[in-house]
């Protein structure tokens, strides 16, 4: 595939990129006295403040908003790029399923998203699953039935998130692009890893995690779930010969300490696009930096919230080399 008509797209995300928190810039913001010296520093940096009846979410939620605006007016194919946000998509629906059991409209939307969430409502609403985009209607119509007839949330709630894994995968093949490929398939297994612990931990059984895992990654499942019916650390074991040794260390320490290595793990699948004008890959590597600014972000602002000192804000705050 011919990438030429990616130089002006990229430019214009290199430009922004001057716009994501440095080093120094995290620092500042870990160093802050208090929640609202903090929010003031995001201010000065030109992040849009909440109002004062708004959450802290809504200013998150714009930050990843305005990066996929920009992706839509700038990528010559914004399909190549929909493996970033398609979970969004498959969250929004997990909402209109949970609303329209309760009979109540909803606007508890995540975005940036594909489809417009209001039209994903109607659909549910009306259990109108022609009118979902066809990766989402076998799921929407199984999750549906999971909650009516078995009354099972969670297998609902299963059934959406690997769909949506799935999804994400199916889209990032299309955009022939390897890095987002890699990047989708690493997210997969990553998620294939926590289900995996967990279901260690509590002692599920082979059928209920074999559908908890999503097919298209960089793991065995059936190798995967052998070594969780055989104990953690069987799991352990495998985790350090089939995903990475990383993991594994990171897991010793916890899901949260796998969450935090799992995000940086993604930063440096894309630290090669800045070598790259031509592709997609800038676009990616953006937007992942971008996320990951507002994870930290919410982390550091969660910290300040609840009083915690400035070590233990640190250790938690993902690092990259944009």
């Amino acid at each position: 595939m011919s990438y030429d008509k990616y130089a002006y797209g990229v430019a214009r995300v290199r430009s922004n990129e001057l716009t994501l928190l440095s080093a120094s810039d995290l620092e500042q913001l870990i160093s802050a006295p208090g929640y609202k010296d903090t929010l003031r520093l995001l201010g000065d940096k030109g992040w849009q403040l909440p109002a004062e009846d708004e959450d802290v979410s809504s200013m998150l939620e714009r930050e990843m908003a305005a990066v996929w605006g920009l992706f839509k007016e700038s990528a010559p194919d914004i399909e190549e790029l929909y493996s970033l946000v398609a979970y969004n998509d498959f969250h929004n629906l997990k909402a209109a399923l949970k609303a329209a059991l309760k009979g109540e409209r909803t606007r508890l939307w995540v975005e940036p998203c594909i489809n417009d969430p209001e039209t994903l409502t109607d659909a549910v609403f009306e259990r109108k699953y022609e009118d979902l985009p066809d990766y989402m209607r076998e799921a929407a119509e199984k999750a549906y039935d999971a909650v009516v007839r078995l009354s099972d949330a969670r297998q609902a709630d299963v059934i959406l998130d690997i769909a949506a894994l799935q999804t994400a995968v199916d889209f990032a093949k299309k955009s022939d692009c390897p890095m987002i490929v890699e990047l989708a398939r690493f997210f997969a297994a990553a998620s294939n890893v926590r289900t995996a612990v967990r279901s260690a931990r509590n002692g599920k059984g082979a059928e209920y995690i074999t559908q908890a895992l999503c097919p298209s990654c960089n793991i065995d499942n059936d190798e995967l779930v052998k070594t969780v019916l055989a104990g953690e650390e069987e799991l352990s074991a495998f985790i350090t010969r089939a995903f990475s040794e990383k993991a594994a260390a990171a897991l010793n320490n916890g899901l949260v300490a796998f969450e935090k290595w799992a995000d940086e793990n993604m930063a440096a699948i894309v630290s090669g696009a800045r070598y790259s004008n031509l592709t997609p890959e800038p676009f990616a590597a953006y937007y992942i930096h971008k996320e990951l600014d507002v994870k930290n972000v919410r982390i550091i602002l969660s910290a300040k919230n609840n009083l915690l000192d400035a070590d233990t804000i640190r250790a938690r705050v993902r690092t990259y080399d944009a």
